[in-house]
């Protein structure tokens, strides 16, 4: 008689797990992308002014 680490849940009950985890990672990726995208730009210009203030001089970089 030896006990399991693992508990007495079935496969299926782990599947069902890792359905519902799986989405919502997906669901949570599929609204943070739009997001992200959309504030990148003013992220990068208060960051670049930030870290380069203009009395310095001009910060030539590559946009995203």
């Amino acid at each position: 008689m030896t006990s399991s680490v693992f508990g007495k849940e079935s496969l299926v009950s782990h599947f069902e797990a890792l359905r519902k985890t799986l989405l919502k990672c997906i669901v949570a990726t599929a609204l943070g992308y739009p997001v992200g995208y959309w504030i990148t730009p003013d992220v990068i210009n208060q960051l670049t002014q930030w870290s380069f203030p203009e009395n310095i001089g001009k910060l030539h970089y590559f946009p995203p």
